[in-house]
């Protein structure tokens, strides 16, 4: 079978060390499923939101569900889920987590793809402790209804576009980023404290505010 990486049909938000901060791509049956996302002989089937991965994924993965499928089988890590999933659920597989997951139907989804190092970043810039030491927690079916907003904008913004997409898209991707954070940590992130002065970003916007009207 022929592979390829996942096509992304939003405009890239911008890059954090030559990463991409997020991707998302709208799939249905029979667009290319990408090996840019496997990791150890893992590799995604031709149905979107499908993959085998013994040895993990190299990205945090995923699939918000558009339509009800019959059945489908998810295993990540020792969590199992065979029934049907419905349209606005979906499964979570972290980075190098183990999973598997193929439906008897054919699916259509929107798959967010997240770098791991994307991530920490994102906790470092939220002033999170530890953020090298952020993990997160699978599940093999959910239902979020703020993952389902985020999602249904995000699939607007990929099949409409509009004035100040790159803004629009970044502004996503960052509410994206930090509800993952808040709701899907094994551990809860301990924000830094300041007890002897500002923060650098409040230092920053403070200087800001002084050269702006007192300069």
């Amino acid at each position: 079978m022929n592979q390829h990486r996942y096509p992304t049909h939003l405009p890239a938000p911008a890059c954090q060390n030559g990463l991409p901060r997020l991707e998302a791509a709208h799939f249905k049956q029979g667009l290319p499923c990408g090996h840019g996302y496997d990791r150890h002989g893992s590799r995604f089937y031709q149905n979107p939101g499908e993959f085998n991965a013994p040895g993990g994924l190299t990205h945090h993965v995923l699939p918000f569900r558009l339509n009800k499928t019959d059945r489908q089988v998810s295993r990540i890590g020792e969590q199992e889920y065979n029934r049907q999933y419905l349209p606005g659920e979906f499964l979570f597989c972290p980075a190098h987590a183990l999973g598997f997951s193929q439906a008897g139907t054919a699916n259509e989804a929107i798959v967010f793809m997240a770098d791991p190092t994307v991530l920490q970043q994102t906790a470092a810039e939220t002033n999170c402790l530890h953020p090298h030491q952020v993990e997160l927690l699978g599940t093999p079916k959910t239902h979020d209804p703020q993952i389902g907003a985020i999602a249904t904008l995000f699939l607007n913004e990929i099949n409409t576009g509009g004035l100040g997409g790159l803004v629009y898209a970044e502004s996503l991707t960052n509410l994206f980023l930090i509800h993952l954070l808040r709701h899907y940590c094994a551990f809860e992130p301990k924000l830094k404290q300041y007890q002897d002065g500002l923060s650098r970003d409040r230092l920053r916007t403070a200087i800001d505010y002084i050269q702006a009207h007192l300069g």
